[in-house]
């Protein structure tokens, strides 16, 4: 079809497994295509979410396109595998997903690839961010950062950035009113990648920051601040926010408020690990006992 292409990876973007795989990478060439001609192309392949940037020069693809979920999980579990020989030799050898969090993992997979059969199947929304809620040490930043790396490996161009809970509340703490306070909150939030695209973000273990106060102002939760921009961006752009957190919906709206979870629940899907499932910083593979 005009004005699309369908492109091998570059050797210094693709993944550093052998395979046989195929990245397609969408690209509007012809910047006068009228939006029929959109309409079109997202009729012939529905499982595309297109987003325009202003300038027209550069468009948002996902790597993970056209994969199942339970492709786009073991494309995580190669990615897990080469990184535990190569960088984490305290990661276990393999990702190991047991019966307590599957259904957990493969929702996010659904997520991450924009599997419609089974996000229809799970009841979930296509083109969201996901808030994964459960807890500590069951996975949550683990998934997200293997999603990262996966993202360095196949398109640079299309990059994945992690921020801690607490980065964002100490940058709201900056004393400096050039840094800190409220320009704290847009340089995070409308972080660029150097090709002019927003980048897409994890934020992660929110909740876990503490209210901060700014120049004697009231102290505040810093993500009740950052959210609603990340919601517009979503809104307005299709930028993807994604969230890990220890707390339930109740306790996110307690403290930031119901407004703010609201916005969450828009723009994200939540998912929700069990209070029973698996352990992995106390996981044992070889089912020895540890002294």
């Amino acid at each position: 079809m005009a004005g699309w292409s369908v492109k091998r990876p570059c050797e210094t973007c693709k993944p550093p497994w052998p395979s046989g795989w195929i990245m397609h990478l969408i690209s509007i060439n012809n910047e006068t295509q009228t939006m029929n001609n959109i309409a079109d192309i997202i009729r012939n392949n529905p499982h595309t979410r297109i987003f325009i940037p202003n300038d027209t020069t550069v468009t948002r693809s996902n790597p993970f396109q056209g994969k199942t979920a339970e492709q786009g999980l073991a494309e995580l579990a190669r990615t897990h595998q080469y990184l535990a020989e190569t960088r984490y030799p305290a990661w276990h050898p393999e990702l190991n997903i047991t019966e307590k969090n599957r259904k957990a993992v493969l929702k996010f997979c659904a997520a991450i690839t924009q599997d419609l059969d089974a996000l229809r199947a799970f009841g979930m929304r296509p083109g969201r961010g996901v808030l994964l809620s459960g807890p500590t040490s069951v996975g949550k930043t683990h998934l997200l950062e293997l999603v990262k790396y996966y993202l360095s490996f196949t398109d640079k161009d299309q990059p994945l950035v992690i921020t801690k809970a607490q980065e964002v509340q100490y940058a709201y703490a900056k004393k400096d009113k050039d840094q800190g306070g409220n320009q704290a909150f847009k340089r995070i939030a409308y972080k660029k990648h150097h090709n002019g695209l927003i980048v897409n973000q994890s934020f992660d273990d929110i909740l876990s920051e503490r209210p901060t106060s700014q120049w004697g102002e009231p102290p505040v939760f810093a993500f009740a601040e950052l959210i609603p921009m990340r919601e517009e961006l979503f809104t307005t752009q299709g930028v993807l926010s994604h969230f890990t957190t220890n707390y339930r919906s109740q306790e996110i709206s307690e403290r930031y408020g119901e407004r703010v979870l609201e916005r969450l629940k828009w723009m994200c899907e939540i998912i929700l690990f069990p209070e029973d499932a698996t352990n992995w910083r106390a996981y044992n593979p070889y089912n020895l006992t540890l002294n």
